[in-house]
């Protein structure tokens, strides 16, 4: 009953949240498979394609509509198999599945006269954008990276320690957890009241088998996979860093900076893991300067 009502509330706030940062709800079938993702920005205008983290969804990375839709066209989609899509136990959610499910969706999104496109993503989604640039580098212009994973940091976050050692670390089962991972994620977490916190925590224990699942077959992508392909970045790349990330450490960045030929390392002072939610305004002026 719980699980039901956060689902609700969570869908409540979420169509919310879109109408506020300007985002329309679209849904594309990619073979048998149905895509939920939000657009906005004109039809024309450069494509965009933004990828959420580990255990959130398209929600999450709302904020880029708001700052960027001006002139880009943007494309949120969930990452299978969060947000609107089920979990396929049958699935090895491997960085083969990754790599085609992804380029299978934007295919089917964007023509190929609108190719090259730009990969953006934050944590577990930069991740993803990087292999997708490294798998098909004509098709993409452009890299913007937001505290990617995938590459281990020479001092690990508290959080990565006890992740390494205790894959529980990640699991949400109640209020108490579901605060701790959000003071983690957030430098200073939103304000929700008790009971939407409550039952929005209930709906994410509900779903702790889809991070289970992904934690299980892209582990060790996720930690420290790409690493050693980072000189293999052949576009131009933004990478952003909040000094006060608690989930990956910013010093992960100077990894980056030392094996990617093309980047430009923006260190935002003061900020944590979601600094685009927490200070969007700092951090999009830093994107649109690179987008120009």
């Amino acid at each position: 009953m719980r699980s039901m009502m956060g689902r609700l509330l969570f869908k409540c706030y979420a169509s919310a949240e879109s109408r506020h940062f300007g985002a329309r709800h679209q849904s594309q079938y990619v073979g048998q498979h149905r895509w939920a993702f939000y657009e906005s920005g004109p039809d024309d205008g450069h494509p965009i394609i933004v990828f959420h983290g580990l255990a959130t969804d398209k929600t999450m990375m709302l904020p880029v509509c708001k700052q960027l839709m001006d002139r880009h066209k943007l494309i949120l989609p969930d990452v299978p198999p969060f947000g609107e899509h089920s979990v396929d136990s049958s699935i090895c959610y491997d960085e083969s599945f990754y790599i085609k499910a992804l380029w299978g969706f934007i295919d089917s999104i964007v023509p190929e006269p609108n190719k090259p496109v730009t990969l953006m993503g934050s944590s577990m989604g930069g991740c993803l954008a990087v292999l997708l640039a490294l798998a098909r580098p004509q098709d993409v212009d452009r890299l913007v990276l937001f505290a990617p994973a995938g590459v281990m940091a020479p001092e690990p976050s508290p959080f990565i320690k006890k992740a390494q050692a205790d894959h529980s670390q990640l699991l949400i089962r109640d209020l108490d957890t579901f605060d701790s991972f959000l003071s983690v994620v957030f430098r200073n977490p939103p304000r929700l009241p008790k009971l939407l916190r409550w039952c929005v925590a209930a709906k994410f224990a509900q779903e702790m088998d889809r991070v289970l699942k992904v934690y299980a077959d892209f582990r060790e992508m996720l930690f420290d996979g790409i690493r050693h392909r980072l000189g293999e970045i052949s576009v131009p790349t933004q990478l952003l860093w909040g000094t006060h990330d608690d989930m990956l450490d910013s010093s992960t960045a100077d990894i980056f900076e030392q094996a990617v030929t093309d980047i430009e390392v923006i260190r935002l002072i003061n900020e944590g893991h979601v600094m685009f939610r927490e200070n969007p305004q700092a951090t999009f002026q830093e994107v649109r300067r690179f987008l120009r």
